[in-house]
């Protein structure tokens, strides 16, 4: 009986799918300096996080939209592609949830989102001194923001991961049926 039931977990082992991976999600937000804002959402592969840092070859997903007062001055969607890679620089750690600031934005610790496109899109920048909002790779005028007085946040989205259930609960079932002909 034993042997079954053990011969019976293996198989379910094997057909069993391997567990996919897991998009992660974030929010973003900046306000800057004359009532700039910006808003977006950027993704990656949870497998990517192992290290601790997601950069540009990572990311998955990013769109943004700035604001000026409330009224939008450009939106920006990395799925219709970047003009220039140089124009991407990203830099996000997933143990601390905060995007890497303070260095030169094409840094370590800077970023560089569609900073030096040529095509009419929004576009960011975090460099060593300040923070802006870019179009047409061009600086949006005020919305050049002192570092130490912007923001730039990243909050986790929900994840609902139904998948995870569905394998779990057949192993359950197995092992139910497993302890009730013991039982027997």
């Amino acid at each position: 009986m034993k042997t079954f039931v053990a011969a019976l977990f293996a198989a379910f082992l094997l057909v069993v799918p391997a567990a996919q991976a897991v998009v992660i999600g974030y929010d973003i937000a900046w306000s800057g300096s004359n009532n700039f804002t910006m808003t977006g959402t950027f993704s990656f592969d949870d497998a990517d996080a192992g290290d601790g840092l997601i950069d540009a070859s990572e990311v998955l997903t990013l769109t943004m939209e700035g604001f000026d007062n409330g009224v939008s001055v450009g939106t920006f969607d990395l799925a219709n592609g970047i003009v220039d890679a140089a124009a991407f620089n990203f830099n996000f750690d997933t143990v601390s949830e905060i995007f890497l600031t303070g260095g030169t934005s094409g840094s370590g610790t800077g970023q560089c989102w569609n900073c030096d496109a040529d095509d009419i899109a929004l576009g960011f920048v975090s460099g060593n001194v300040s923070q802006l909002l870019l179009f047409n790779g061009s600086p949006v005028p005020g919305s050049d923001t002192a570092l130490a007085e912007a923001t730039l946040t990243a909050t986790a989205q929900e994840v609902d991961a139904p998948g995870t259930a569905l394998t779990i609960l057949p192993a359950l079932a197995t092992l139910a049926i497993a302890r009730r002909r013991r039982r027997r």
